[in-house]
C-alpha cells in the first residue's frame, strides 16, 4: 500500500505521446492507495464541447515516479469530449418604460453557465411560449464575462400597442481553435410585457391677456402634434376635472406653446388642457388642467415695517405686513393672493440666508394682513447689519418688497445697517432700552446734566459694537431726563450728542 501516493495529471487539447515528472503538469493531488485500487478524480474548469487528451503519473512513498506512454496498451484511449449542455435561461427579467417609444429590458445571468456568448431578445404583439412566424428576433446582446446583470434598450416601438418579450441564452460556438461545436440555446425566459402610451404634456401654464390666452407646457419627448381643449368657467371654485366632457377642441400645434385668440373675452374665465398626439394619431391622456384668469394688476404691498439699527440688539423682531390684490382696476379687490414669503440674512452674506416665519391675521383672496418674525439670535455682536425682503404672488404676477434698495442678482433687499458713529435713536425707555452706537466707535461715555460720568464702555475689538441699555455703572436704570454722550471714533475723533431717557 502506498501511504501518500502523489498523482500528476496533464491534459491538453493538443495530442501528446509521453509524460514524465520533469514535464509540465495541470493537476497534482495526494491520496492513500492499495494495489489494484481504482482511483477517481474529477477535472473541472474545462471548456464544454472540446476534445481533451490526458496523461497521468504517480509517485510512491520512496519518491519513485512512474512514466506514461501513449503506446502502452492501457493508454490508447486517453482522450474524451467534455459534455456541452444547453445554457439556462436568463432569470429575474424585468422591463421599464423610458419614453414613449423606448423600453429597457433587464435580466440576470444564469449562475450555472460559464460559456454563454450572447442573448437573443424576442418580441411579439401577443403572448407566446415558442417561436412562430410573428415572433420577432429584435436584438442580440453580447455576454460580458463579469456582468451579472444585463441591460439593453429596445427602441422604435409604437404607442398604444401591447408588447411581449422573452429572452434566450446562447453559448459559444467553434471559434476556429476547435474548442467548441455548434452553439446551444436555452429555453425562453419568463415573459414580460407592457403597453406603450403617449406621455401627456406637463406643467401647463396659461396667461390671459384680455383678447388672447397664451399657453405653455413641458414634454418628456417631443411628439408629432398637440391638441388644445378649452372650456368657459362660470365658477372658478368648481372642480374642472369633473367637466372633462364639456371641453371643446380649439386647435393644434407642433410647438410647446399656443395662442388662443378665438372669441376671448377679458371678463370671462377659461380652463384648458392639452394632449400629445403621435404621427399615427394616438392621443395621450390630458395634461394638468389650468385656469386662465384675466389679471392686469400685480399684488401690492400696502405696509411693511421698516426696521432700524436698534433691532440688531434683539433676539427677534416682528415685521407687520399688509398686502392687497386687484384684478382689472385699482381697488376692485378681485385678485387672489396665492402665497407670501420672505428671506433675511446678515448684511452682504448670502450664505447666512434664512426663511422668514410669517403668521397670518387676515388672509382673504385679495387681502393679506400678517406679521413676520425675524429670529436674530444667530447674529454676532460684530454684525454690522441685516437685510430682508418679501414676495407676494397672485395667479399671474410676483411683487417684491422693497422696490428699491440694495440690488443683488435676485432683486432688491431692504438693509438695516449700523450708523458710522452717532446712534440713529434718540430715546431710551424700559420697553426699548438699547441704543446702538456706530461701527466706527471705539469708546462711549454717558454724562448726566451736571457733567457726572454715569456709564462708559470701550470697544473690545476692531469689529465689536457698543450698546447702552439706559443703566448706570451699578446696573440701575437711570432717571428720566436728558443725558449727554461722548464718543471717540477709531480714528481718534470725539463727538457729542444727547439722548432722552423716558420711564
Amino acid at each position: 500500500m502506498i501511504q501518500n501516493a502523489v498523482y500528476r495529471i496533464k491534459y491538453s487539447t493538443i495530442p501528446f505521446d509521453s509524460f514524465s515528472y520533469i514535464d509540465d503538469y495541470s493537476i497534482e493531488f495526494s491520496t492513500k492507495v492499495s494495489p489494484l485500487e481504482k482511483v477517481e478524480y474529477t477535472v473541472s474548469g474545462l471548456k464544454p464541447g472540446s476534445l481533451y487528451y490526458f496523461g497521468i503519473i504517480v509517485r510512491d512513498d520512496d519518491g519513485n515516479w512512474s512514466s506514461w506512454r501513449k503506446n502502452l496498451i492501457t493508454n490508447t484511449s486517453n482522450f474524451a469530449y467534455v459534455l456541452d449542455l444547453p445554457p439556462s435561461a436568463p432569470t429575474q427579467v424585468s422591463l421599464s418604460v423610458l419614453s414613449n417609444k423606448t423600453i429597457e429590458l433587464c435580466w440576470t445571468k444564469p449562475v450555472d453557465c460559464n460559456d454563454i456568448d450572447k442573448y437573443w431578445v424576442f418580441y411579439a404583439t401577443f403572448s407566446f411560449i415558442s417561436l412562430s412566424e410573428n415572433v420577432i428576433h429584435i436584438s442580440t446582446v453580447p455576454c460580458i464575462l463579469n456582468d451579472k446583470v444585463i441591460k439593453t434598450l429596445i427602441t422604435g416601438l409604437k404607442n398604444n400597442i401591447h408588447y411581449f418579450f422573452r429572452i434566450v441564452s446562447v453559448d459559444k460556438e467553434d471559434t476556429g481553435d476547435g474548442f467548441y461545436g455548434k452553439p446551444l440555446k436555452s429555453d425562453f425566459s419568463i415573459e414580460v410585457s407592457t403597453k406603450l402610451t403617449l406621455a401627456p404634456p406637463t406643467n401647463l401654464y396659461a396667461v390671459h391677456k384680455g383678447t388672447c390666452v397664451v399657453l405653455n407646457w413641458s414634454v418628456l419627448e417631443h411628439e408629432f402634434k398637440y391638441s388644445i381643449y378649452r372650456s368657459e368657467v362660470k365658477n372658478i371654485n368648481e372642480n374642472f376635472n369633473e367637466f372633462i366632457n364639456k371641453y371643446e377642441l380649439v386647435g393644434y400645434t407642433d410647438n410647446i406653446f399656443y395662442y388662443d385668440t378665438r372669441n376671448i373675452d377679458k371678463d370671462k374665465f377659461y380652463s384648458y388642457f392639452v394632449c400629445s398626439e403621435d404621427e399615427e394619431d394616438n392621443k395621450s391622456v390630458p395634461s394638468n388642467i389650468v385656469l386662465a384668469i384675466f389679471d392686469s394688476l400685480p399684488p401690492e404691498f400696502v405696509e411693511v415695517t421698516k426696521l432700524d439699527s436698534s433691532c440688531l440688539t434683539k433676539n427677534s423682531v416682528v415685521v407687520d405686513i399688509e398686502i392687497v390684490d386687484d384684478r382689472v382696476t385699482k381697488g376692485d379687490r378681485q385678485g387672489k393672493i396665492m402665497s407670501v414669503k420672505g428671506k433675511y440674512r446678515k448684511l452682504n452674506l448670502p450664505i447666512t440666508e434664512k426663511e422668514i416665519v410669517i403668521s397670518t391675521y387676515v388672509y382673504k383672496n385679495s387681502e393679506f394682513l400678517g406679521s413676520a418674525v425675524l429670529e436674530l439670535s444667530f447674529l454676532a455682536t460684530d454684525t454690522y447689519g441685516i437685510e430682508y425682503y418679501f414676495e407676494a404672488k397672485d395667479e399671474l404676477y410676483t411683487t417684491r418688497w422693497p422696490t428699491v434698495g440694495k440690488l443683488y442678482p435676485d432683486g432688491y433687499w431692504y438693509s438695516v445697517e449700523l450708523p458710522n458713529d452717532k446712534p440713529t435713536k434718540k430715546f431710551v425707555s424700559p420697553y426699548d432700552p438699547n441704543i446702538v452706537f456706530g461701527k466706527d466707535v471705539d469708546e462711549v461715555i454717558i454724562f448726566d446734566q451736571q457733567g457726572n460720568k454715569i456709564w462708559s464702555k470701550v470697544s473690545q475689538s476692531s469689529n465689536s459694537i457698543i450698546i447702552w441699555d439706559g443703566k448706570s455703572e451699578d446696573n440701575k436704570f437711570v432717571e428720566s431726563g436728558a443725558y449727554i454722550y461722548q464718543i471717540k471714533t477709531k480714528d481718534g475723533k470725539r463727538k457729542y450728542g444727547v439722548v432722552i431717557v423716558v420711564k
